[in-house]
């Protein structure tokens, strides 16, 4: 499913309550298959659609959610009323024609300002669609750890295997073995002497 959201902000990124929305759809041979329209809520967004045209009270009608899957090609017009608009705003209407092929949700956000645009996200931009029907790619991002967890914790030297480099070097026994070894050897020598040399066989003719 990849549904289609819209939001309208104004010049301070803060959401902009009753703005009308119309929506035009078209299937994958551009054919018009529905009209829908829709107000934003009170943060600006609009997650759900209803057949066009509507009234404000919403009570009898069905919401829907717009999966571009089933209709790729679309067109939002924004219709903000004039006292949404900044003095230098002479536009009484705003048009987007998107096409929209992709599994991922969508999303476009309408900046009121002097001069009014338009932005697209690959991921919801309504409120509570935006934290249920999350992309794979924000949660990739909420996975991923953050840098102020604390490092490992130091490995002691009983972790380490027996072929590490440190159980190679001699220990202090190994050590007074060895010279206690070396020293018998010498008293052994002293009191011997010196070992006999071979004597040669003299034969006379």
């Amino acid at each position: 499913m990849a549904p289609i959201t819209c939001k309208v902000v104004d010049a301070y990124g803060h959401g902009v309550q009753g703005v009308r929305v119309t929506l035009d759809c078209r299937n994958r041979f551009r054919n018009h298959t529905m009209k829908l329209e829709s107000f934003t809520d009170e943060q600006g967004g609009i997650s759900f659609w209803y057949p066009s045209p509507v009234s404000h009270d919403f009570s009898a009608l069905e919401p829907q959610i717009v999966d571009a899957v089933m209709i790729p090609y679309v067109a939002l017009t924004f219709h903000p009323h004039s006292q949404l608009m900044p003095p230098q705003g002479p536009w009484l209407s705003i048009r987007a024609d998107l096409y929209l092929p992709s599994m991922a949700s969508h999303g476009v956000v309408l900046h009121l300002e002097e001069s009014p645009r338009l932005e697209y996200t690959p991921y919801p931009v309504s409120g509570s669609m935006g934290l249920l029907m999350a992309s794979p790619q924000a949660l990739d991002i909420l996975r991923t750890p953050s840098p102020l967890q604390l490092p490992p914790p130091l490995l002691n030297c009983s972790s380490y295997s027996s072929s590490s480099d440190d159980d190679l070097e001699p220990t202090t026994d190994e050590e007074n073995e060895i010279v206690t070894g070396n020293r018998k050897r010498k008293l052994d020598l002293e009191v011997g002497g010196a070992p006999p040399t071979r004597r040669q066989r003299t034969e006379y003719m």
